[in-house]
């Protein structure tokens, strides 16, 4: 069972991606073959959506189009393993077609 926790790691880990989406070709998302899996099933019937469900909706329904590139200013902090970790992750997008801009956070 997945946690809140979980899916801010996801929806940082894809808000990651399109940030380097000029760079980045293909993703591919094992979990739905693994025991990783955002929808669980029971036995004789019965789904339900983890946590980690919402992070991959909102990117699919949300990040359709041109990432524009914007500077990040959020406050930050220091860990164990790394330095100046910004609070807030963002990433933003402009769909042309639909007239949106989108900002996608985690």
């Amino acid at each position: 069972m997945y946690t809140f926790e979980d899916a801010l790691v996801v929806g940082c880990m894809l808000i990651t991606m399109l940030r380097y989406a000029d760079r980045v070709k293909m993703a591919c998302i094992a979990h739905l073959v693994n025991e990783i899996t955002p929808i669980m099933t029971a036995n004789g019937g019965g789904a339900w959506r983890q946590t980690i469900f919402y992070p991959y909706l909102h990117a699919s329904l949300y990040s359709r189009g041109v990432v524009l590139h914007t500077p990040g200013n959020s406050p930050r902090y220091d860990s164990a393993d790394f330095s100046d970790v910004p609070y807030v992750e963002s990433a933003v997008v402009y769909n042309e077609e639909a007239g949106e801009l989108v900002c996608l956070r985690g």
